[in-house]
């Protein structure tokens, strides 16, 4: 799952759940961890439209997110681990 997006920003579009071939997936969960260590901060569903918001408080930790929704077949994927808010 693609979130478009390598840093993390309120002020930018919110970022998009995506399958392979560049559609809309609703239902991803999605978790927000800050890097330093591993501490889970945000966990979200996606919308309709695969849009979704995590947040974090610890700003300016590097994060990553993982996203996952079970199927056939299931959907999973990992951002990069140095997203950072603003």
């Amino acid at each position: 799952i693609y979130t478009g997006e390598d840093t993390l920003s309120l002020h930018d579009a919110l970022p998009i759940s995506r399958d392979q071939y560049g559609s809309p997936v609703s239902g991803v969960t999605v978790k927000l961890f800050r890097t330093s260590d591993d501490l889970l901060i945000d966990t979200e569903v996606s919308d309709d439209n695969g849009a979704f918001l995590v947040q974090s408080p610890y700003y300016p930790s590097a994060h990553y997110i993982t996203t996952y929704k079970s199927g056939s077949p299931d959907i999973m994927g990992i951002s990069v681990n140095t997203l950072i808010g603003g």
